[in-house]
């Protein structure tokens, strides 16, 4: 049985600093596996894009080997706030954010020559680790408790974000990471968030640049696909994207499916759920002809139509009218912060 729990890994096996204590890791300290200016280190879990790394760093004079997380992020200062934020949290046991152990520069700029640095965050030992999406794509399936108790722990970790005044941007499976004891197959597993790449303050600054890659736009609001937003990204908009992963982990479908790319490079395709519907709104509707099916990015051309496919989907699709309602309430901005989305899962648990 595929099991959830709440409870965060025993925080002894986390090398967790204190409060505000993010700090710079600089090469004589911290090292990476293989690294060099020309040779990323570490390769992304599976269905995810989540980079995994083994590096060495120095605690209180001794040489720790560790797996570790990698984030990147563009300005030294929005790296060391935000480490400082996380990691606090974290510290304090808040569910569904993994403690930072710092941050660094690597020895490689972005393609385009731009500087970057990097969160770094210390996985725990004796863990087995995959993405949400492939836990969907490979575990059996759970009951409806168990795909809600994954839920709750999804939207406490949002909730969680939404309380330190952040909001992520990025929500969906391929950036959230399951955690569960590897001496314990059978265990329960923990859920965090990842994808910090573009989390910031709700009142932050932003280049109200869109979602263009139709991998992540299926995710997100319509008001926050395409080249340039039609507006500002709040909370709520989170929410929208946190109901399109709880209906993916309450049906149980793998919303972005690999498929062979050419010359051994990973491709993507829609779901056959989301094409049949979207092929099926008819052209007056903005649907498509059936000449398109197997065409994700014409599939998603239209930003507001994947609202109504998500909607359409959810009603067709789920039967307890309890889970339709949380769904479409966040799809339609009905709950006016994440807390009252956490309250509602509660509810829903409740009453299974």
């Amino acid at each position: 049985m595929w099991q959830t729990q709440r409870s965060l890994p025993p925080t002894s096996q986390l090398s967790i600093c204190s409060p505000q204590s993010c700090h710079f890791l600089t090469s004589d300290t911290f090292k990476l596996r293989h690294e060099t200016r020309d040779n990323h280190a570490g390769s992304t879990l599976p269905d995810s894009d989540i980079l995994v790394a083994t590096g060495t760093y120095a605690d209180d004079g001794k040489r720790i080997t560790a797996q570790l997380i990698l984030e990147n992020r563009r300005l030294g200062s929005d790296v060391r706030f935000l480490g400082a934020k996380l990691d606090e949290e974290a510290f304090e046991g808040r569910a569904g954010i993994l403690p930072a152990l710092g941050y660094r520069q690597p020895p490689y700029n972005e393609p385009d020559g731009t500087k970057i640095f990097q969160l770094v965050f210390q996985l725990p030992p004796d863990t087995l680790r995959g993405s949400l999406a492939h836990w969907i794509s490979t575990k059996p399936a759970p009951i409806v408790v168990g795909r809600l108790n994954l839920c709750l722990q999804v939207t406490q970790a949002v909730s969680n974000i939404h309380a330190m005044d952040l909001v992520h941007k990025s929500l969906r499976p391929r950036a959230m990471l399951m955690l569960s004891k590897a001496s314990d197959p059978g265990s329960a597993a923990n859920l965090f968030l990842q994808g910090w790449t573009y989390v910031r303050e709700v009142s932050g600054a932003t280049t109200q640049l869109g979602e263009t890659f139709w991998q992540k736009a299926v995710y997100q609001h319509s008001a926050r696909q395409g080249r340039y937003a039609e507006t500002e990204y709040e909370p709520k908009h989170d929410i929208y994207s946190l109901g399109v992963c709880m209906l993916e982990i309450l049906l149980r479908t793998p919303f972005i499916v690999p498929t062979p790319g050419l010359h051994g490079n990973p491709s993507f395709a829609l779901c056959e759920l989301f094409e049949r519907h979207r092929l099926a709104l008819g052209e007056q509707n903005g649907g498509l002809p059936s000449r398109y099916q197997g065409n994700p990015t014409k599939l998603t051309s239209r930003s507001w139509a994947t609202k109504t496919i998500w909607s359409d989907v959810t009603r067709s699709r789920l039967v307890d009218m309890d889970l339709v309602d949380l769904v479409i309430g966040c799809l339609d901005a009905e709950f006016a912060k994440t807390s009252d989305v956490v309250v509602c899962v509660r509810n829903a648990l409740a009453a299974w």
